[in-house]
């Protein structure tokens, strides 16, 4: 019939347009073949924390200012690989003005799920809020990191004796002080005595008599008679 346009263009999807499709498609199967890979890149992050009887030293009332004795202790979060040698490694210590502390011989080695086997004194130019630790998981310092969050430094004074010297936890040197005190009872007491001696020798020696000698009678002269 004359007139009449037959529309002879085939009905479905084109070519060009599954080539699209294809095109969206692929980029989104990459990223989710790349998530587990990001998964697995999160790092296993330490936590630290001080031996119980970790104290400061008071002020500048001791010889050392702004020193500490620390115990550092570590964790590991579950699921984090322990190290092969089941240490980690302390490298710097370092307070919130972002001064270092000094004092014992680094790399400080600390039993992972464990706390080092000794309370050591760091000396520092001014006191801390709190304190961040470098650390690695192997002696090499393979990828040193700085620990986060900081911990709280500890508050409670260490003891001291008396020739002003900052203390470790426990330590029996403390009782110098009190040596000297029972020294110095034992020399008063001694000089008691010496004086109770000497007024018991003083008391018991005879006392001079109270007699006064009696007088002697002059001769009586007798007048011959004339």
């Amino acid at each position: 019939m004359g007139g009449i346009m037959e529309n002879n263009q085939p009905h479905g999807v084109s070519r060009r347009s599954v080539a699209k499709g294809a095109a969206w498609a692929v980029p989104a199967v990459v990223a989710l073949g790349a998530a587990p890979k990001a998964a697995a890149s999160v790092p296993c992050v330490p936590t630290f924390s001080f031996g119980g009887a970790s104290c400061k030293c008071p002020g500048q009332s001791t010889n050392q200012s702004w020193g500490y004795y620390l115990q550092i202790c570590v964790n590991l979060a579950n699921g984090c690989p322990t190290p092969s040698d089941g240490n980690l490694y302390v490298w710097e210590v370092q307070n919130n003005s972002g001064k270092n502390l000094t004092g014992p011989a680094f790399p400080i080695v600390i039993p992972v799920g464990s706390c080092d086997n000794a309370y050591r004194l760091f000396n520092s130019t001014s006191s801390a809020h709190s304190l961040t630790f470098l650390y690695s998981y192997d002696a090499a310092g393979t990828n040193k990191t700085w620990s986060t969050p900081a911990i709280p430094a500890p508050v409670q004074d260490c003891s001291s004796n008396s020739a002003g010297d900052c203390l470790p936890p426990g330590s029996a040197a403390a009782k110098p002080a009190t040596a000297t005190t029972s020294s110095s009872s034992s020399t008063s007491s001694a000089s008691s005595t010496t004086s109770r001696s000497s007024a018991s020798s003083t008391s018991s020696a005879p006392a001079p008599s109270s007699t006064a000698p009696r007088s002697t009678s002059a001769p009586t002269s007798t007048t011959p008679a004339g």
